[in-house]
């Protein structure tokens, strides 16, 4: 998978935030929804900037119209989001072109859905208590132990054969039946195109799409054949049941009550925790258990991120391993590269802190944990209380001409003396300006802005047959970056145009300024440079 597609799936994802301390926002009480990021489809909850790719930094309080409780959990898949509340209501909202948000409101259609509505659950004994999202389906259980699922069906990640193999809504949302089950389920997971659920007995059943054995079973790898039937998934040489499950895009991990780690899927970028199948994309259907180097401890918690995996043990302590091209498994090995790392890494957390709790999301390519004081330690004094906070980025032209004559040997700007020279390309010289509150470093990155059709919540290259998707714009990340030592105060920095080694060709380009100081990262800036010919 590369690095374009990864920017593909992201651009679509939210961040959401649920306010358990009244301490951590002002005003805020326990159980309020902030949502920010991406509102394209209205994920946000809201209709601020809805069908448009502007950016929504700030944090927004969601109403969930008629909720009578504070929220609990939440959820989000690549272009709709779930919340839960303590009553046990289910709310949705963002895209329904599939039926994910359990209503028909715009199925079929790309249009935005940013009211949050209560979702039904026919036949529910109980109220929600957990819930899970992937691309474009959604998973609720309820207190008694039901599994429903709504939403794309494609490849059977709803339990059932209804609509597989084709691109119809499913809004109403269905019981799920686990052949064989012993007792209720107790927890779900929700890839990209499939679904995990754990009884109480700790069986775990997994369906949908099985490309790369992300099933933990040899049935349709290596193709697009639907997987409706849940299927018990063994474990083998495991010393306890399954007590916890994560689903990426295309990998699974299972934990048992014993603290034992099983990986199985998709392992292209090391996501299972070994050197199996690393660069290709063949399956890995056999659950294998992951071995976490140095006295680490039995695992208590997991998170299946896009393509990268990361494990908590009882100690607090920290590992990850796969795609790490944005830093995501917390250290510099392979940044900015397709390399994989099988090998679990043991994050370096600052002294005297331990992991609490870490955040959960398929698709994600970020990773975010809360840390505790070690019992019996003093808090250490953390880097950089405050980020850098960086302003009125510029660049000077913001349309720049690449085309010069080529006179005495040397590629210089067109006249009316030279026009009968021969055509050559300018050299690019952009001037980027841009203030900081405090002194930082500024890394310059760019991605390139191509035209594209929106399907499945995914901004893919136009084709034919996508021709009456919704337009969007795909950002393809341009491989590098430029660091920039800046001082408080007004800043310039003259960019030539090359990065990574290479000329940049003339396009349309997002370039994106981001501080760094005291380790700790500030808000990035934008801007859009256009070279043409």
């Amino acid at each position: 998978m590369s690095a374009t597609r990864r920017i593909a799936i992201t651009v679509a994802l939210l961040a959401l935030l649920v306010v358990g301390l009244p301490s951590l926002a002002s005003g805020a009480a326990p159980g309020r929804l902030y949502a920010f990021g991406d509102n394209t489809d209205g994920e946000l909850g809201n209709a601020t900037n809805n069908a448009t790719n502007n950016a929504n930094p700030t944090p927004t309080l969601v109403p969930l119209p008629g909720a009578t409780g504070g929220v609990t959990q939440v959820a989000a898949g690549a272009s709709h989001s779930l919340a839960v509340t303590s009553t046990g209501q289910l709310y949705a909202f963002g895209q329904n072109e599939y039926g994910q948000l359990g209503n028909a409101t715009n199925n079929g259609t790309t249009t935005a859905t940013p009211t949050p509505a209560v979702v039904s659950l026919p036949g529910a004994t109980g109220g929600v208590t957990q819930v899970a999202a992937g691309a474009s389906h959604s998973l609720a259980v309820t207190s008694t132990g039901q599994l429903y699922a709504f939403g794309y069906n494609y490849y059977g990640q709803l339990g059932n054969a209804i609509n597989i193999a084709t691109t119809t809504a499913n809004p109403t949302p269905t019981l799920v039946s686990l052949p064989g089950a012993t007792g209720p389920v107790t927890q779900v997971a929700a890839g990209a195109f499939h679904s995990l659920a754990v009884t109480s007995t700790g069986q775990l059943y997994a369906f949908g799409y099985n490309y790369y054995g992300q099933l933990g079973s040899a049935i349709n790898i290596a193709t697009t054949t639907a997987n409706p039937t849940p299927t018990l998934v063994s474990l083998p040489g495991a010393t306890g049941p399954v007590t916890q499950v994560a689903a990426g895009a295309l990998h699974s991990l299972a934990v048992t009550s014993t603290g034992q780690l099983y990986a199985f899927g998709e392992n292209q970028y090391g996501e299972l925790g070994n050197a199996i199948n690393n660069g290709t994309n063949n399956a890995n259907p056999i659950p294998s258990l992951v071995s976490l180097p140095g006295p680490s401890g039995p695992v208590s918690q997991i998170v299946a991120g896009n393509d990268y995996s990361l494990a908590v043990t009882s100690t607090g302590q920290l590992y990850a391993f796969g795609y790490n091209y944005y830093g995501q498994l917390g250290g510099a090995v392979n940044n900015g590269t397709e390399t994989a790392n099988p090998t679990p890494l043991r994050a370096a957390l600052p002294a005297g802190l331990t992991v609490a709790t870490l955040a959960r999301g398929a698709e994600a390519l970020h990773t975010l944990l809360v840390l505790i004081t070690a019992p019996g330690t003093t808090p250490p004094t953390l880097p950089g209380t405050t980020p850098p906070t960086l302003s009125g980025l510029r660049a000077s032209p913001s349309k720049l001409s690449l085309a010069g004559r080529l006179v005495n040997g040397r590629c210089v700007r067109p006249t009316g003396k030279n026009r009968k020279h021969k055509p050559c390309t300018w050299p690019i010289a952009l001037k980027l300006s841009y203030t900081l509150n405090s002194a930082a470093t500024v890394s310059f990155t760019l991605a390139r802005q191509e035209p594209g059709r929106k399907v499945n919540g995914r901004c893919l290259s136009p084709t034919k047959k996508n021709s009456k998707h919704k337009r969007c714009i795909r950002l393809i990340k341009v491989p590098g970056s430029i660091t920039h030592r800046s001082t408080a105060g007004a800043n310039t920095f003259r960019f030539g145009g090359r990065i990574g080694g290479k000329t940049l060709a003339p396009s349309s380009y997002l370039l994106t300024a981001a501080p760094t100081a005291n380790g700790r990262r500030g808000n990035p800036q934008t801007v859009t440079v256009k070279l043409v010919k």
